[in-house]
């Protein structure tokens, strides 16, 4: 057996693994809040450490079975924030120098300590970690950012004397102030300020900040976009099985030649997403820096979010009357789908970003 057999076995073997644990401990929720017992059962099967090196105890699975997990996860509507608070963290303790700080990152990921991410984000639909108008002087923090989820351990970007930085935070820190707000999926959106707040340590400055912070960025983005495709595949599912079951003018609405080619449509929209997925991962795997990697992650969450807001569409319309109520298993699909959307950019921020970087169009 060769080393490319062995690894998709040992992915295989993850999956299944993933699977076997979501069937015996998850259900779809209403509420689409997560659950602390199911996070820690996500610990203690070494899912949030997948993407780790396995020196610091992780599976080392890379973007190719990171995005396979999350299309699972997205199929089976976990609403676990598992891209933030487990995948784009595993990136940034990959470039973190050795010491509290990725000890920190490694240990809430392998062992249930304070939850870590990457709060960047400022305002509408910008997909790049810089500029900001964050800053840092004389080690406090000064600045506004919008996270989703909290987390305990924040790794902010901002600039100190006209340079990217990543700084070190904790929430319990003076002058920092958090009001949450729920977001169209279920979620909660925090709205952090903070008011010279002092940092753990300025970790990583200039060229290294943004590399890494864009690799952690990246890896979201292109994880997510394998989420919306899990949860698309899985709102088609349960279309297809309504136009099965369906009768109308005594006949199944699945025998109707056009909603046939509607399903068609569904079909093909999900899996060209899921062939730019897996294209994108492998191309993040060889060189996530590469120009081509970026356009291809971009492609592949822009095709994402037209699949997933295509399969709500037809959802709804396909279901009827009942399509359109909270209570039928549509809502929980298409309310994922709208939090899902633009988390990391949505398609019109990264089809501008798949041009800037000269994505060919036409492929």
């Amino acid at each position: 057996m060769n080393q490319d057999s062995r690894k998709g076995e040992f992915l295989s073997m993850v999956q299944e693994s993933a699977q076997a644990f979501i069937a015996d401990h998850h259900t779809r929720d209403r509420l689409r809040t997560p659950s602390a017992s199911l996070w820690a059962g996500l610990i203690d099967m070494g899912l949030t450490a997948a993407l780790l090196p396995e020196d610091d105890g992780g599976a080392d699975i890379g973007a190719v079975g990171a995005v396979r997990l999350t299309r699972l996860f997205g199929r089976a509507l976990l609403p676990e924030p598992y891209v933030q608070l487990a995948l784009v963290p595993s990136v940034l303790a990959a470039a973190l120098p050795p010491g509290d700080d990725r000890d920190g990152v490694v240990t809430a990921l392998t062992t249930a300590g304070d939850a870590c991410a990457l709060c960047w984000q400022e305002q509408g639909d910008a997909i790049d970690a810089w500029p900001v108008r964050s800053r840092l002087t004389a080690g406090r923090l000064t600045g506004e950012k919008v996270l989703s989820p909290l987390a305990e351990r924040l790794f902010v970007t901002a600039e100190a004397d006209g340079e990217p930085v990543l700084a070190a935070i904790h929430c319990g820190e003076a002058g920092v102030s958090v009001r949450t707000r729920a977001d169209l999926g279920g979620g909660a959106i925090a709205d952090m300020h903070f008011l010279e707040t002092p940092i753990s340590g300025t970790i990583l400055k200039g060229a290294a900040a943004q590399r890494a912070a864009r690799r952690g960025l990246d890896m979201g983005a292109l994880a997510t976009a394998a989420q919306l495709l899990g949860v698309a595949e899985g709102l088609n599912a349960l279309t297809l099985d309504h136009l099965g079951v369906r009768r109308q003018f005594g006949r199944p609405l699945g025998s109707f030649q056009a909603l046939q080619h509607r399903a068609v449509d569904l079909h093909m929209a999900a899996a060209l997403g899921e062939a730019s997925v897996e294209q994108a991962a492998e191309l993040y795997d060889a060189d996530p820096d590469a120009a081509t990697t970026r356009a291809a992650i971009s492609a592949a969450k822009a095709r994402a979010c037209e699949a997933a807001a295509l399969a709500s569409r037809e959802a709804i319309q396909l279901h009827g009357a009942i399509g359109f109520t909270e209570e039928s298993d549509v809502s929980l699909f298409v309310r994922t789908i709208l939090g899902l959307t633009p988390r990391f950019g949505g398609a019109l921020a990264h089809r501008r970003r798949f041009l800037a970087l000269g994505g060919d169009i036409d492929g």
